[in-house]
């Protein structure tokens, strides 16, 4: 790693360092409504469920041609409070994926298969689950939990083949979350700080073998605002110090890149009878690719069992 790996790095400790005090500062145990509910951990016959819809849009302005990389992903999800300090959580990935000159709206929502054509192709599928669980760490933090999640891939070539395009990664994945929700009234700070691991495959392993992985530590922070009872509106802002590490079959040492993005985005959540919210997000992606844009899209449908929002 070179020096302005270790400077960043560096720099990246006393933000998280500085983050944290901050956080332990002004560690008020307000009683007022949280508009965001995703650091909670029920109690016991609690829950929610919840169906998430994510569209991910990337254009390429490198090439000659027009390219455009489109992700769609449906996910239905189910936690529950199985015990006082532990919830347990299921999670699908349903996933379109389109790469052409143009895509348009009929296009994501038309589920269909197309083989490759150059760098154009069409691939939809379950491609993954996820198992999580989610606890408290002390009860004299009520707004500090900790979440652990394994992913586990489905279906057969999800990373594509001479025929079939890319679909998802084809190796498991960890994502270890801390989140933290802080309240004054109606201005409030969801906060998550994070360790993730995707494309864990058998060949981290083994001697003479490939494998491409991707570590990143991401840090979020969403301040809020609560309107009204039944309105929430918040800003998001989010960075990913991220590292691919690949090896090849004809390669004895790993080759270590430094690969990281952020986004910035504004959401919306709306809470009715009492059990329900919707909620829609936009985010703007910045990467180290000048010669990338992208965007995403959000929206989502989520009922709490067992409790009421307002």
């Amino acid at each position: 790693m070179g020096r302005s790996g270790h400077e960043f790095i560096f720099i990246y400790g006393k933000i998280v360092r500085n983050f944290i005090c901050c956080l332990l500062f002004l560690s008020l145990d307000l009683h007022a409504q949280s508009g965001n509910l995703s650091y909670l951990v029920y109690e016991k016959g609690q829950g929610d469920f919840r169906i998430f819809n994510s569209l991910y849009f990337e254009k390429n302005k490198q090439l000659n041609s027009s390219d455009e990389y489109v992700f769609f992903n449906v996910q239905p999800e189910f936690l529950l409070g199985v015990g006082r300090d532990l919830n347990v959580g299921v999670r699908f990935r349903l996933r379109n994926v389109i790469r052409s000159s143009h895509v348009d709206l009929s296009d994501v929502l038309r589920f269909s298969q197309m083989a490759k054509n150059g760098l154009s192709y069409r691939r939809y599928g379950l491609s993954g689950t996820e198992l999580f669980l989610r606890h408290k760490t002390s009860a004299h933090t009520p707004s500090l939990s900790v979440q652990h999640t394994i992913g586990i891939p489905l279906g057969k070539s999800l990373e594509g083949t001479d025929v079939l395009g890319y679909l998802d990664w084809a190796g498991w994945s960890y994502h270890g979350q801390c989140f933290y929700n802080v309240l004054w009234d109606k201005i409030q700070l969801f906060a998550e700080m994070g360790l993730r691991f995707d494309n864990l495959t058998s060949g981290l392993f083994k001697k003479e073998s490939s494998y491409f992985v991707y570590a990143g530590i991401p840090i979020s922070f969403l301040p809020g605002y609560l309107i009204h009872p039944q309105h929430f509106t918040y800003l998001l802002f989010q960075t990913n110090p991220r590292w691919s590490v690949s090896r090849s079959f004809s390669s004895a040492d790993p080759k270590i890149l430094f690969d990281p993005f952020s986004q910035i985005g504004f959401g919306y959540k709306f809470f009715f009878i009492h059990q329900m919210e919707i909620e829609t997000i936009g985010t703007l992606f910045f990467s180290d690719h000048a010669d990338k844009s992208a965007y995403t899209i959000s929206l989502g449908l989520r009922y709490y069992m067992g409790r009421y929002l307002y």
